[in-house]
């Protein structure tokens, strides 16, 4: 596998994807019932998957299942499934508020039947490799998605404000605007230093990669939603018509603070890694 897929992942000939959101667990992935049945040189696959990004689109999933029943979370591994594995299909794409450049799908499967050599790793070791390689990692790209939704958010709403004239003079000039071009600049400069920060740390020392990973993205999604909201308001009337860039900004932000895990479980998991309660 390690032969085959990612040389061409980097080439860009194919892309991949990530499955662990389940109908009844969400993302809880010691929850979920996609099961792995072994059967002669395959495992057959049975179950689905919801709000899968990419689903349809890419070539390649990394797929959780759970392999054992009877073990809990020690009984779940990952497999590798091919886009054109018969068993498998997909849903018609959500209808997102934001985000809406990439595809969101359910994922279904039925007698699905992939090769004993796709699991990745060994059985039982799914939570494990997700949550080290894919899932602490996916947040700091969620955190980066944020800060740079900020970014171009903060610089437009600077030039709109220094462009846009009322009665002679620039918008920029007034005391209010000024102070929320401060607070989008503070913000943006916070959420850019501490993924910084917590990406630092997080190769240094890569048993801290997931609770860094959550630090980040908490932060600078709810951040995200903030500077954007203050850049439409300095935008005024302009900053909510579909024609200025800002209003599908505020949309994108609002669905990163949903994306991967929801604020509230990432303020609980902080606070469990922290306390060790």
């Amino acid at each position: 596998m390690k032969k085959k897929w990612p040389s061409e992942m980097l080439k860009k000939r194919i892309l991949g994807a990530f499955a662990v959101h389940e109908p009844d667990c969400g993302s809880n992935a010691g929850a979920i019932t996609t099961r792995a049945k072994k059967d002669g040189d395959v495992y057959v696959v049975n179950g689905s998957k919801f709000f899968i990004t990419s689903a349809g689109e890419a070539d390649i999933y990394l797929v959780l299942v759970r392999t054992d029943p009877e073990k809990g979370p020690q009984g779940i591994s990952t497999l590798l499934i091919e886009k054109d594995t018969p068993g498998l299909s997909f849903g018609l794409p959500e209808n997102k508020m934001g985000l809406t450049s990439t595809s969101s799908r359910e994922m279904a499967f039925s007698d699905c039947r992939v090769p004993l050599e796709n699991l990745v790793g060994k059985e039982g070791e799914g939570t494990q490799i997700i949550g080290k390689t894919v899932i602490g990692w996916g947040f700091f790209g969620a955190a980066a998605i944020s800060a740079g939704i900020a970014r171009s958010a903060t610089d437009i709403a600077i030039k709109h404000a220094k462009e846009r004239t009322i009665a002679g003079h620039p918008i920029a000039a007034h005391q209010a605007v000024q102070f929320m071009i401060t607070d989008m600049m503070l913000g943006t400069e916070a959420m850019e230093a501490l993924l910084t920060t917590c990406a630092t740390r997080a190769d240094s020392f890569p048993e801290t990669v997931i609770l860094n990973g959550f630090k980040a993205k908490l932060f600078a999604s709810e951040n995200a939603v903030e500077v954007t909201n203050k850049a439409i308001q300095v935008l005024g009337g302009h900053g909510y018509c579909q024609e200025y860039i800002v209003e599908r900004l505020f949309r994108d932000a609002r669905g990163l603070m949903l994306h991967f895990k929801t604020s509230e479980w990432l303020r609980q998991d902080i606070a469990k890694a922290v306390t060790g309660i």
